[in-house]
C-alpha cells in the first residue's frame, strides 16, 4: 500500500481502493460506492457488507459495528486516503482497522453499506492458520493496536457467541493477556489510541445503556485534527 501511494502521488485521482482476491460482489458494486460518495461528501471510507461462509458453507454477515470495514474492500476518498497514518505493516494485521480509527479521528465518517453484498470466500485472518491460532491472534492484535480494556473483555464476551463457540472468545482474551505478559510493542500513534479508546468506551456505553447517551457526541474529531 505505501509502495501504491508513493506511485500514485504525481497521479490525479478521485478514489483509490483495497480489493482482496478471494473477494466477489455485483457488477455494480464500484457505481454504488462512488453513488455513495457523491450522496454523503463527508464519508472518507466505505464498503460493502461483507458475508463469510460458516461451518456449513452458507454466506453469512459479519457481525460487528456498522461504521466498521475490512482491509479487504476499503474505497477511500482520496483525500481521506492521503491524511492517514502510513500503512506500516502490523506483525498480525490490523492496518485496516488503523486506517478507520485515523480517518475518524481526523473529522470523515467511515460506512459499510449493509444493503451491498460482497462474499469473501474464506473467513479472515485463516489463511495458513486455524480458527483457533486466528482468535488467539486477534487478542494479541488488540492489546498492540491498544483497545480499551473493558471494550477487548465485552467483545471477546460477545466473540462467544459465535463459531467456536465460547472458546473464540476465551482465546482472544487469553491472547491479549499473552501479549501484556511478554510485552508485545505497540506501535500505534498515542492521539490514535486516545481516540479510539474515547469512541471505544462510547460505543460500549450505548450498547449497555442505550437511549442514555445523546448529546455525548458521536465521533467528533478533536480540535486540532480537522479535515482541512
Amino acid at each position: 500500500l505505501e509502495i501504491g501511494r508513493a506511485t500514485l502521488a504525481e497521479i490525479d485521482y478521485a478514489f483509490i481502493g483495497t480489493l482482496d482476491a478471494d473477494i466477489t460482489f455485483t457488477p455494480d458494486y464500484y457505481a454504488r460506492m462512488l453513488a455513495e460518495f457523491d450522496a454523503e461528501p463527508e464519508v472518507g471510507i466505505v464498503g460493502g457488507n461483507v458475508h463469510e461462509p460458516d461451518k456449513h458453507g452458507i454466506f453469512q454477515p459479519l457481525r460487528g459495528n456498522p461504521e466498521s470495514l475490512g482491509g479487504a474492500i476499503q474505497f477511500f476518498r482520496r483525500e481521506c486516503f492521503e491524511r492517514v497514518v502510513p500503512f506500516h505493516p502490523l506483525r498480525l494485521g490490523g492496518e485496516d482497522a488503523i486506517a478507520e480509527f485515523s480517518a475518524r479521528m481526523f473529522g470523515w465518517r467511515t460506512k459499510a453499506l449493509s444493503d451491498v453484498p460482497v462474499r469473501h470466500h474464506r473467513v479472515t485472518g485463516t489463511a495458513g492458520k486455524s480458527v483457533y491460532r486466528t482468535c488467539f491472534e486477534g487478542g494479541i492484535a488488540e492489546y498492540y493496536m491498544e483497545y480499551a480494556y473493558l471494550y477487548h473483555l465485552a467483545r471477546s464476551v460477545y466473540l462467544m457467541k459465535f463459531e467456536p463457540r465460547v472458546v473464540g472468545g476465551m482465546l482472544s482474551i487469553i491472547g491479549y493477556i499473552w501479549a501484556a505478559i511478554t510485552r508485545e510493542p505497540r506501535p500505534v500513534p498515542a492521539e490514535i489510541v486516545r481516540f479510539n479508546r474515547r469512541d471505544q468506551m462510547r460505543r460500549l456505553r450505548e450498547r449497555i445503556f442505550p437511549g442514555r447517551t445523546k448529546g455525548l457526541g458521536k465521533n467528533a474529531p478533536a480540535e486540532s485534527t480537522s479535515k482541512e
